[in-house]
């Protein structure tokens, strides 16, 4: 009997760390239809690839992120006082130079930059925006003393690439994860207690997965840049105004998803 009551009690456990950590089941920031990436063997959860991926090769783009305390749905998200206005805003610097850095490193453009940089490119062909849009920081005690996926984080990260002369989205994704903070049960790695640094380990993925699967949809078939090889930040050229195109006011429902504007810094 209470062999019995403890294998339920363990499937319970495990039935609902995985139930807590399905993947994207809504969309917030992108409005449109999706393929589900796993299907064609990608690394993301969903993606839209227009006809003009194989376009994209050799192009500029410039990596643009949406403002975290206005992208994120604070009804699905938990997060700690310990965030500050300022860590939110030196977090999206960094991650979206960190995004950069790893399209860069995929070799699928031939220049890549975000606004901070010292040299911004002056008119990029393609605009990558993207936003966070969940953020939850789950529990660390349930993390540590219980695990299979109890107490787990969450993030997702929706975002489209633009051409910036037609405001044309020629891929979109979206791609949520949890993470359970580490291997070992009823262990006391400090790590489990972190739950923001956790999430930012899943976001570091996914700009990784990110930049592989845009490999995989243009065809791109060169060695990757080694990741010393840092991406220019100083540009010989003069910096003009960036005139990004907005998107059709009326997208037709069955087109490719479109980002709106009211959430785009």
């Amino acid at each position: 009997m209470m062999r019995n009551a403890l294998l339920s009690l363990l499937a319970l456990t495990v039935l609902l760390g995985a139930a807590g950590c399905s993947r994207v089941s809504q969309l917030y920031y992108l409005r449109g239809s999706f393929d589900p990436a796993g299907g064609r063997g990608l690394p993301l959860d969903q993606v839209y690839a227009g006809s003009q991926m194989a376009s994209l090769r050799g192009k500029t783009i410039e990596v643009r992120m949406a403002d975290p305390l206005r992208s994120i749905d604070k009804d699905t998200s938990k997060i700690t006082p310990l965030m500050t206005n300022d860590l939110w805003h030196r977090f999206e610097k960094d991650y979206e130079s960190d995004l950069a850095n790893e399209l860069w490193y995929s070799a699928v453009f031939s220049d890549v930059c975000t606004a901070q940089d010292s040299t911004p490119i002056a008119k990029p062909d393609y605009l990558l925006k993207y936003a966070l849009t969940q953020w939850h920081e789950g529990n660390g005690w349930l993390r540590a003393f219980l695990g299979f996926g109890l107490g787990a984080t969450r993030e997702q990260l929706e975002g489209a690439i633009v051409d910036t002369r037609t405001g044309t989205v020629v891929f979109a994704f979206a791609d949520a994860r949890c993470h359970p903070g580490g291997p070992s049960v009823m262990g006391f790695p400090s790590r489990v207690f972190r739950g923001p640094a956790l999430l930012r380990e899943d976001l570091d993925f996914t700009a990784t997965d990110l930049a592989d699967t845009l490999r995989t949809l243009t065809g791109t078939d060169t060695p990757k840049r080694p990741d010393t090889g840092w991406r220019p930040l100083f540009r010989a050229e003069t910096v003009g105004n960036l005139a990004v195109p907005d998107a059709p006011a009326k997208p037709d429902p069955t087109s490719a998803p479109t980002v709106p504007e009211v959430d785009v810094q």
